[in-house]
């Protein structure tokens, strides 16, 4: 969720959010291609897991 929003304004619902860290740790590993591109597709509103969010993050 935070990189998201850190790099494109992008409030993911924590459900993307999963997907959006499960690929970032696939590209950390080296298992894409450098020259690959990935479409990921977010679904619902991050807005509305902030406070979730942010209780776990220790930021409420």
């Amino acid at each position: 969720m935070q990189a998201l929003s850190h790099t494109e304004g992008i409030l993911a619902a924590l459900e993307s959010a999963h997907a959006v860290r499960h690929l970032l740790e696939k590209a950390e590993r080296g298992e894409l291609p450098e020259d690959s591109v990935v479409v990921l597709c977010l679904s619902g509103r991050g807005d509305k897991d902030l406070a979730v969010a942010a209780d776990r993050l220790g930021l409420a």
